[in-house]
């Protein structure tokens, strides 16, 4: 069993508002999971058009069920997570279960990228992890896709769009962040 503290109260709590304002950032319109998909993913969030289930990290809920269910039910799962980045402020990162061609595939290590303040939104595997396998997803109103080349062509618009992405956040989040 786990105990779920003040601690893990305040992160779903925050959790639940950045899933929300990445939903609205996207354009996704969102219902939650409870009653339509699976028990694992209550509290979790939907969005039908974009074919896409939105999540946060909770202690509680192992990687293995979220698989499950994705094997289930053959929809995406995007999970945000609190974290620091390697300046140590504050940024969410992401993990991706994706339903392809009868396959689970997992990307982990993933941030959000944009830019500027009105450009789309991206979601890229970050540039400071060399283990991580370069990966590019467009959020667009139908959901994620799976692009073959970056957004950004040096790094310097690779820091300057994470962190414009990040000030994204702290601005729909109502200055709350993470």
């Amino acid at each position: 069993m786990v105990y779920v503290n003040e601690e893990d109260r305040q992160r779903i709590s925050d959790g639940e508002e950045a899933v929300r304002a990445l939903a609205k950032m996207a354009g996704w319109t969102t219902q939650p999971c409870d009653g339509l998909l699976p028990q694992i993913l209550s509290g979790y969030r939907y969005s039908e058009r974009a074919g896409l289930i939105l999540g946060h990290w909770r202690r509680e809920i192992s990687f293995g069920k979220l698989l499950e269910a994705v094997r289930q039910t053959r929809t995406d799962i995007l999970i945000l997570e609190p974290g620091r980045d390697t300046s140590r402020r504050k940024t969410y990162y992401f993990s991706l279960i994706l339903a392809r061609a009868g396959e689970v595939r997992i990307q982990r290590g993933l941030r959000l990228w944009s830019a500027d303040f009105d450009s789309p939104l991206w979601v890229v595997a970050d540039p400071q992890d060399r283990d991580l396998d370069p990966c590019f997803f467009s959020i667009r109103a139908t959901g994620l896709k799976e692009e073959a080349g970056a957004p950004f062509g040096d790094p310097v618009s690779v820091q300057t769009g994470l962190r414009i992405a990040d000030l994204r956040w702290v601005a729909e989040i109502g200055g709350h962040f993470v």
